[in-house]
């Protein structure tokens, strides 16, 4: 039975076997010159740590957009640094004596002296009214020998009345006043005579005329 030969350990297989029953190398493939170079071997490159930091890299490139967009753009540039102020020179005060001379007092003020208020004069007396009637029906039933008379006086303390003469009748206190006084049925008219009493001044008179009807 013909027999095939593996070309890298040399393992004897059988031609119907495509590859060594040892080293599992093909044994159809071309056999290499022993004084050829050994290529080298082919460099495997991670896959998964590029993508993990390209992955990194652009989450981090994102970042820094985003915080220069917050910020308003571009950083602000930073103030130059100027040069610090140079402190005027301190000059001491001298201190200034204070005046010897002792503060002159201050007048006491005085109370003004209270002014009484004027006493008003009171004007004089006046007669207001002095009312009765015009004149007297003596043939009337309901005559009884007497009239009604009434007054007002003021800045007064009161009246007099007389009645056909100086002689005075009766005093009336108060500055309204009035009285039922007699009257004679003679055919004569009588006069009625009002003073007024008391107050500032001369006293003030009405006279009042009455004739029988």
């Amino acid at each position: 039975m013909a027999t095939l030969f593996c070309p890298v350990c040399g393992t004897e297989n059988p031609t119907t076997r495509q590859f060594c029953r040892k080293c599992a190398s093909d044994l159809r493939a071309p056999v290499r010159d022993p004084n050829a170079p050994v290529p080298p071997e082919p460099v495997q490159v991670p896959v998964r740590p590029i993508v993990l930091g390209a992955g990194i890299a652009l989450v981090l490139v994102v970042l820094a957009i985003g915080a220069l967009l917050l910020l308003g753009g571009s950083p602000a540039a930073s103030p130059a640094p100027s040069a610090s102020p140079t402190a005027a020179p301190t000059v001491a005060a001298t201190p200034t004596a204070a005046p010897t001379t002792a503060p002159t007092p201050e007048p006491t003020p005085t109370e003004a002296p209270t002014t009484e208020p004027e006493p008003t004069q009171q004007p004089a007396p006046v007669i207001v009214s002095f009312v009765g009637p015009k004149s007297v029906n003596c043939n009337d039933s309901a005559f009884n020998g007497t009239i009604h008379l009434t007054w007002q006086v003021t800045f007064a303390d009161g009246a007099t009345l007389a009645i056909d003469g100086p002689g005075l009748y009766k005093t009336y206190v108060g500055v309204i006043g009035q009285d039922d006084v007699p009257f004679g049925c003679g055919g004569e008219p009588h006069t009625y005579v009002l003073t007024t009493t008391g107050g500032n001044g001369p006293p003030a008179t009405m006279r009042l005329v009455i004739a029988p009807a």
